[in-house]
């Protein structure tokens, strides 16, 4: 309509111009079309044509200022009201969040505007005033490029961290023989930076199309993103794939109906207890309403059907490449429906004390931009940031991938990870033992999990924190350990190894987890999940009688501590006998302090000689 109607008032000489600029566009020479568009406007000053012509390449060259002067020129010189809408979003990616505001609700003036369209509009408004605040009061950033060894002029893109830092996992964009081919890369960090990036080996890339990837805290797997495959439910499916060792991978799994379905189900984060799978899912890649899902693997190793997440999170826009940090409590997700710069932006939602997701919160300007920010990962520690931006590169747009610090509050808990291996304590051979671990400060089970075939297990927690390790075993006596993080180095994992001592007259074991009030024999409440296993223990083995035998340092006279001991012993009785264990399965001691198991010279050797014990009889 405003080519037929602004044609008749040009010159033939601009038209010329206007129709070579056309042709070069369609050669992708955008300077020349740039250069004859000059032309038919300086023939024809009031050519509104022209003028959007060259918004349009401005804002495809990424210089949005310079295509809003252009759109603004056009609106001037009788290019119409709808063009208010090319304007708003060309004032919006420059950041002029306050005349892009007036653009669009000019738009909104014009009476031909679409139901889809308005939507759009309203929202962006939202946007507007959200960009108005976020421009005026920036968050501290300082993005620093991971390197030249990984980012190259290809699209890299979704990084991947391990919990120590020091393997990072991405896909990238090849181009194989004209055909666009994504591939896992990763590189290694040694002496603070990152090794060039290598292709992965092992059967995991292939002529399919493989990206967005997750990594166990273990490291000994990885779910990640196959297209097109054989074996595929849909379009884009979700794999798992297992570490061979030596650098090698496995061919990937399907995860199976559950998960995958006929939609597009990508962009795979797992938990770090490595019982929840977040995704997104959508009718197809290009699905202007792609949701985030979860499903729960059961202790049978099976996923539950995919459910999505509340609308505190999912919007009727896009919501993208969700993380769910170390600390399982923190999650990260790009998202276009939430109040953000223009594009996806980055959120991060908590979860709060009843497992429900809170408000998410934009990270901020200029960690976000009116541009595209996806594929956000969060390191162990909650301060180091890895993600993928559209920016400017040697003058051309890319996608690559940067490191920056976030914000004090936008970052997660920082975490600790505890690794071991279960054993018979005679014959060395390694046990599936059931774990459990206990948050001692709320009393809440935080893993329940299985050491594996050789014994092994792993998990993360959150750091500054004190827990309850508890593993059971049938035949076993349970195992007993308390595990402070509270001084937790990052550089390696704290190690624990387990040996189990078969049930049988005589074993015995400390519980390491009972606590009492300072010289008294009332129990902690933080002594609930210790005592709670002992009754388990003892419910599951009704052959077994024991003796609880009670122990104090050698602060106070002999005979203060004898009374103490003892009296600690029958408070743990009383609490079985309560749970109903009969009293006669139960006897008592109390030794005192005339059985140190360290020296009472220091606070931590003292530590370690306040404690109780079970002892089969």
């Amino acid at each position: 309509m405003i080519f037929t109607l602004s044609v008749s008032a040009q010159s033939k000489k601009a038209m010329k111009a206007f129709e070579n600029a056309k042709r070069a566009i369609q050669q992708d020479d955008f300077d020349l079309a740039l250069s004859e568009l000059d032309k038919a406007i300086d023939s024809s000053p009031d050519y509104a044509d022209a003028y959007v012509l060259i918004g349009d390449i401005q804002l495809t060259k990424n210089e949005p200022k310079l295509a809003s002067d252009a759109y603004l020129d056009a609106v001037n010189n009788g290019g119409g009201q709808f063009l208010n809408y090319k304007l708003g979003i060309a004032q919006m990616n420059s950041l002029q969040y306050a005349e892009a505001e007036i653009s669009f609700l000019s738009y909104l003036d014009y009476g031909k505007v679409r139901p889809e369209t308005k939507k759009k509009v309203v929202h962006f408004l939202t946007n507007c005033k959200f960009g108005k605040v976020a421009v005026k009061n920036p968050v501290p950033f300082d993005p620093k490029s991971v390197g030249a060894g990984i980012n190259t002029l290809n699209y890299q893109y979704h990084p991947a961290i391990s919990i120590d830092g020091k393997l990072l996992v991405y896909t990238q964009l090849d181009n194989l023989n004209g055909r666009d081919d994504e591939n896992f890369y990763y590189a290694v960090k040694e002496n603070d930076l990152w090794s060039a990036g290598r292709k992965m080996e092992g059967a995991i890339n292939s002529r399919y199309n493989e990206g967005v990837q997750s990594l166990t805290a273990s490291g000994n797997y990885m779910f990640y993103t196959i297209c097109e495959r054989d074996d595929s439910k849909g379009s884009c499916d979700i794999y798992v794939a297992k570490y061979l060792g030596e650098g090698l991978w496995s061919q990937g799994r399907n995860l199976g109906d559950s998960i995958n379905t006929r939609a597009w189900e990508s962009q795979p984060s797992l938990s770090p207890d490595g019982n929840t799978l977040f995704f997104v899912r959508g009718s197809n890649m290009q699905d202007k309403n792609t949701d985030i899902f979860f499903s729960s693997r059961n202790k049978e190793g099976k996923w539950s059907k995919a459910k999505a997440l509340s609308e505190i999170i999912n919007t009727p826009f896009r919501e993208m490449s969700p993380f769910i940090h170390f600390d399982n409590s923190t999650l990260y997700f790009a998202s276009q429906g939430h109040p953000g710069m223009g594009d996806a932006d980055l959120f991060v939602s908590r979860k709060d004390e009843n497992g429900e997701w809170d408000k998410p919160e934009n990270l901020g300007y200029p960690i976000n931009t009116p541009f595209e920010e996806f594929g956000l990962v969060v390191s162990s520690d909650g301060k180091s940031a890895f993600y993928a931006s559209d920016r400017i590169v040697n003058e051309r747009r890319t996608r690559n991938i940067y490191e920056f610090e976030l914000p004090e509050d936008k970052r997660a808990k920082s975490v600790a990870w505890l690794k071991g291996k279960v054993t018979d304590e005679k014959t060395g051979k390694p046990l599936k033992g059931s774990i459990e671990i206990v948050n001692l400060e709320t009393g809440l089970p935080w893993v329940s999990a299985r050491a594996n075939s050789q014994g092994h297990f792993f998990t993360v927690l959150p750091a500054n924190t004190d827990y309850a390790l508890n593993i059971e075993k049938e035949g076993y006596m349970f195992y007993s350990a308390n595990v402070s993080l509270k001084d937790q180095s990052f550089d390696e994992a704290f190690m624990q190894k387990v040996e189990l001592s078969p049930i049988e007259k005589g074993s015995k074991l400390v519980l390491n987890n009972i606590f009492f009030e300072t010289d008294s024999y009332k129990l902690l409440n933080r002594s609930e999940s210790e005592l709670k296993t002992l009754l388990t223990f003892l419910e599951a083995n009704p052959q077994v009688n024991i003796r609880v035998d009670g122990h104090t340092d050698n602060q106070g006279s002999d005979a203060h501590n004898a009374t103490l001991s003892k009296n600690r012993a029958i408070s743990v009785r009383e609490y079985l006998m309560r749970a109903g264990i009969s009293n006669s399965r139960i006897s008592t001691r109390g030794f005192g302090s005339s059985q140190p198991i360290s020296s009472n010279k220091t606070e931590e050797g003292r530590k370690m000689n306040r404690r109780t014990e079970v002892i089969i009889l």
